[in-house]
């Protein structure tokens, strides 16, 4: 199976994503939750109209969460649950196979806490959402962010370790390829913990997380290769920032062109 090319980009958007001609759209899960009922069936109409599916969400946290550490979401467990449940059936009705878990700033580690500990709580609330997507058929994926975002869970070796420690089987992994930039992280680091990743994010090797430009074409085939030699088929979501005084749409196009190049 070929890998297919989506693009992370919420509800309002989806008329276009399928005309430039994306495999899928990545909305954010938070958005999802807070639909009204009458928003949720439009949406749900539009995706069947346009043959556009949610094969993936990302920004996961629902806005009243105080962090991703479960002590933190315990006092009010059944209403955490309750927005899972009703997010998960809504993504499951729109065609929802991946639930990205980013969220760098309810995840961040106070200095004064202890790591283990922060470790042991956070591993607690994604096995509490990994029950409740699996029900579903949801992959959850706990998504390496880099240092300038959080300071727990930061490469792809954390994060593969990370889901080692929860020993859930619908807690899997994720690479950003922006991110390991970010991160200075190697090639060859990315190669050797490729074991758990189900899902990919990227935006061009620079610090603006912008659409990709015609010089980033080689670092674009080296992430590729990588993706080959692990055998990855499944999903490569862009998720880039338009560049000051650009046309979006015109940079969403040439990026999908781009890619569907890079990555065939």
């Amino acid at each position: 199976m070929a890998i297919r090319f989506g693009i992370c980009k919420d509800f309002d958007m989806m008329d276009f994503v399928a005309k430039a001609g994306f495999d899928y759209i990545e909305p954010a899960f938070r958005t999802l939750v807070n639909l009204s009922d009458e928003e949720f069936e439009n949406i749900k109409a539009k995706s069947n109209e346009l043959n556009l599916k949610c094969e993936a969400f990302n920004l996961f946290a629902p806005h009243s969460t105080p962090s991703l550490r479960f002590e933190d979401i315990a006092p009010n467990i059944d209403e955490f649950k309750g927005l899972v449940y009703k997010g998960m059936a809504r993504a499951k009705e729109l065609g929802a196979e991946i639930l990205v878990i980013g969220c760098g700033w309810l995840r961040k580690v106070p200095e004064e806490m202890d790591r283990e500990h922060a470790l042991e709580e956070t591993a607690k609330t994604f096995r509490v959402v990994a029950d409740i997507a699996a029900e579903y058929g949801i992959t959850i994926v706990a998504e390496p962010l880099n240092t300038t975002e959080t300071n727990f869970i930061n490469t792809i070796k954390d994060g593969s370790d990370f889901i080692e420690y929860c020993k859930h089987p619908s807690i899997q992994g994720l690479v950003d390829f922006y991110h390991t930039y970010r991160n200075h992280e190697s090639l060859e680091e990315i190669r050797e913990n490729m074991g758990k990743v189900v899902h990919t994010h990227f935006a061009r090797p620079n610090e603006d997380r912008c659409y990709p430009l015609e010089e980033d074409i080689p670092m674009l085939k080296e992430w590729s290769k990588i993706l080959k030699d692990a055998g990855y088929d499944a999903r490569l979501s862009s998720e880039c920032r338009t560049r000051e005084g650009a046309n979006e749409q015109e940079e969403i196009i040439r990026t999908l062109k781009m890619i569907r190049e890079c990555f065939a």
